[in-house]
């Protein structure tokens, strides 16, 4: 049996890493763009070797291929992730052991503001110990 106008998932078109950015960010999850812009354009500053890679339910951040962050994405948040091993958590950097066990601490950003100067500086250090 013929099936016309369906598009299959390997007819489907590869995504670009950007295109795949892109996706975390639709519908009511677009207004959270320009704080993860503003987030991932602070992480650049640390060094050349930082990409953004986007898998189904985040974004790694890495470096040079070595992850070191991630970001989820809701229509009410932003949820990121830093390994900082050895670090105490805290009221804002709170543990993540039970919401990611691939990272060890969660910043959880509700207003744009929060994404600020204290988070960067925890950001920088998952990044000069990745």
């Amino acid at each position: 049996m013929a099936m016309f106008g369906t598009l299959r998932a390997i007819d489907a078109p590869k995504l670009t890493d950007q295109g795949r950015v892109d996706q975390h960010f639709s519908g009511k999850r677009s207004a959270w763009r320009p704080t993860y812009d503003k987030l991932f354009k602070q992480v650049q500053k640390f060094g050349a070797d930082v990409t953004a890679q986007a898998g189904k339910s985040y974004i790694t951040l890495l470096r040079n291929g070595k992850k070191f962050a991630i970001v989820r994405v809701t229509a009410e948040r932003l949820d990121v992730g830093i390994k900082l091993k050895g670090t105490v958590a805290n009221e804002r950097l709170k543990s993540a052991w039970t919401w990611n066990s691939m990272v060890t601490h969660r910043v959880t950003i509700t207003h744009a503001s929060e994404m600020d100067r204290e988070l960067v500086a925890w950001l920088r250090k998952a990044y000069a110990t990745a």
